[in-house]
């Protein structure tokens, strides 16, 4: 029994420490995408936690829960909404990168263009020189 215990609390122990080394390395990464998740985390649990409570009161002591607790219920959701927008958003070095690859796409595009045509232009060319040297 003792050893199972230790070997749980090592695992915990373990979770806890890489769960802070990532949110340090993310947050030299990207410290605001880091402040917006844990923001988003600290909102979702409040609201779990008030919602709970609120169904908890409303079934086992049959009172209502009161337009207060709704309202911070209602903000965390939000909340939780616009940070995961926030999270979820491009950089800008990302947009970047795509507007940079759009423009390569369109310049590909009008080069592949180009080339049909001067294909058409040379099977047509070809086309006449072969009418003129059978009429000769």
């Amino acid at each position: 029994m003792p050893v199972a215990l230790i070997f749980m609390v090592i695992s915990i122990g373990l979770t806890l420490l890489f769960a802070a080394v990532g949110l340090i390395l993310n947050f030299l990464i990207a410290p605001l995408r880091t402040l917006a998740l844990i923001l988003q985390k600290i909102a979702g649990c409040i609201g779990v936690i008030l919602t709970l409570l609120a169904v908890y009161f409303w079934f086992a002591e049959q009172t209502p829960p009161g337009w207060d607790v709704i309202a911070i219920i209602v903000c965390c959701i939000i909340v939780g909404i616009v940070t995961q927008w926030f999270i979820e958003r491009p950089t800008r070095a990302e947009r970047k990168a795509m507007e940079a690859e759009a423009e390569q796409r369109r310049q590909w595009e009008q080069q592949q263009v180009e080339f049909r045509k001067w294909q058409q232009h040379r099977q047509l060319s070809n086309a006449d020189d072969a009418d003129s040297w059978m009429n000769r």
